[in-house]
């Protein structure tokens, strides 16, 4: 069975009945290679979101793991001015390697007025409400964390500020790419599976 994530208790009910599960979610895989349609959708809302353009804006990216870093280089083909926040220093070392401003995230409040747009893409509260009782009242925050995202969203709306998770964007800015994606991928662990399945258990 090929889901994209399942409880606990899911997993053990298939278990007990012999069927074994494929979680989506959990294939690196399949999340590299959709990093690329989620930047192109995150940068398509954004350009028809803002009455800025992306070129010469201030532009924070929160994260920089597999969706942060095709974004981040995006933005910056895009002429953007673009920071990075990250937890690790390993990252920040690279970001700065990459011609990135970058910003720690004990730092993001004192920060957060000097951006005209904001990704975020970690799945922890990162842009908080002392975040955004700093950020500019134009900015967009676009949050591309898994569900409920790392944005405070109660906050951002009694602050007016507009704030948007946008979870699923391949398939509904790429679907030819992101069903092309997909069938690739499914289609080698189905043939795992079917050559034994113990190589198809490794991908959960």
């Amino acid at each position: 069975m090929i889901c994209g994530h399942i409880s606990r208790r899911q997993q053990d009910y298939l278990n007990a009945k012999g069927i074994k599960q494929l979680e989506a979610g959990s294939i690196e895989e399949l999340a590299v290679l959709n990093a690329i349609p989620t930047a192109e959708g995150a940068l398509a809302f954004a350009i028809n979101n803002s009455p800025l353009t992306l070129s010469g804006s201030s532009v924070l990216v929160a994260g920089f793991g597999r969706c942060a870093k095709p974004l981040a280089r995006l933005l910056k083909a895009f002429g953007a001015r673009v920071t990075v926040a990250a937890r690790k220093r390993k990252d920040l070392a690279l970001a700065r390697t990459l011609g990135y401003r970058t910003v720690e995230f004990t730092d993001l409040q004192a920060n957060s007025d000097k951006y005209d747009f904001i990704f975020n893409t970690v799945p922890a509260p990162v842009i908080n409400v002392k975040v955004l009782q700093n950020t500019h009242e134009n900015s967009l925050i676009i949050d591309l964390a898994s569900s409920p995202g790392g944005t405070d969203f109660t906050a951002a709306k009694k602050l007016g500020l507009k704030a948007f998770l946008l979870p699923g964007i391949p398939g509904k800015t790429a679907p030819v790419t992101a069903g092309k994606i997909l069938a690739e991928v499914y289609a080698h662990y189905i043939a795992l599976f079917m050559k034994g399945g113990s190589a198809y258990e490794t991908c959960r």
